[in-house]
């Protein structure tokens, strides 16, 4: 263990239990997501040293590249940097505001204190466009990644077939190859005319590769769920924050998101379903109590106090 993850976890004022298992929409074969706060040592806070967050995450991968129950994703974030994209709304943040009871592992006054601040970080337009933002994000990863996986193993396809007749790319005549002057563009990888087809295989096969376990996923349900889930789960998170000011944890809609994850919807109805609670955030936007700004003063001065009384403690 390093110095600074020894740091983070002796500074810690709150850790909580974070994805599948906040939502509740976890299984007996979801990896466990964590994500701590701590306050850096006086020397960060003063001196020339700098630090954000810290990784404490633990790696474990079944033989399709897929994350086991064993694995965790642990991220210990600065009480700064942690303040600030709460500031932004970063829906990503916003969540451990809300976290339920059962889901805190550890906190101190500090991190007591950082939770009760919750209503004073909401602030009406930063959350609209950001949750529609992250979901427009899964969104089109959902479904460009079906499209470029398709794409790149029907190259794959091509180029194998024309080994025996042919050496060089340029010497394969394929509506799927773009020509560009002395380049060939296969899907989104761009490579010389005059490449050898057995480099250009590889190359293919090596961005395959790199779906790993979503091919599975994107094979047999025509879209990357996990994506799906987490697009549709953004846009309830939003309508919920804009209509209530909160977000109740585990999710209402848990069982829904957890069907998408599941494969149990079709790619028509999850688009249908998105296209919907996109209009219902608009709406929400226009008829919500929640500020335009968040409270950046009340906040900022908190956390000055906080950073001076840990200075001054360490004297």
């Amino acid at each position: 263990m390093t110095q600074e993850q020894d740091m983070a976890i002796k500074n810690c004022i709150l850790k909580i239990h974070t994805g599948s298992y906040l939502y509740g929409t976890n299984t007996p074969e979801s990896d466990e997501d964590y994500i701590g706060i701590f306050i850096p040592d006086p020397i960060y806070l003063l001196g020339i040293k700098h630090i954000e967050q810290v990784d404490l995450s633990t790696k474990s991968k079944d033989e399709s590249g897929k994350n086991t129950n064993e694995a965790n994703d642990t991220v210990f974030y600065t009480l700064e940097k942690f303040v600030r994209l709460a500031l932004d709304n970063n829906p990503n943040i916003l969540e451990v505001l809300f976290v339920n009871p059962e889901n805190i592992l550890y906190y101190n006054e500090i991190g007591k204190q950082l939770l009760s601040l919750r209503p004073h970080f909401l602030a009406k337009g930063a959350i609209k466009q950001k949750y529609l933002s992250f979901a427009f994000s899964q969104k089109q990863k959902m479904i460009m990644k079906v499209e470029n996986y398709d794409k790149l193993t029907e190259l794959l396809s091509t180029l194998k077939e024309n080994t025996i007749s042919c050496t060089f790319l340029n010497e394969i005549d394929s509506p799927l190859f773009e020509r560009k002057g002395q380049e060939i563009i296969l899907s989104d990888i761009t490579l010389p005319a005059n490449s050898p087809i057995k480099k250009a295989i590889k190359v293919i096969e090596k961005r395959v590769n790199r779906y790993g376990s979503r091919t599975i996923l994107m094979t047999k349900y025509g879209m990357d769920t996990k994506f799906a889930s987490n697009l549709i789960r953004l846009l309830y998170e939003g309508l919920e924050l804009l209509e209530f000011g909160e977000l109740r944890f585990p999710l209402v809609e848990a069982d829904t998101i957890l069907e998408i994850k599941q494969g149990k919807w079709k790619l028509e109805q999850v688009l249908e379903l998105a296209e919907d609670l996109e209009k219902m955030v608009e709406q929400a936007y226009d008829n919500t109590f929640l500020p335009t700004h968040p409270n950046r003063k009340l906040i900022e001065d908190w956390l000055f106090n906080i950073y001076k009384q840990q200075i001054i403690k360490e004297k």
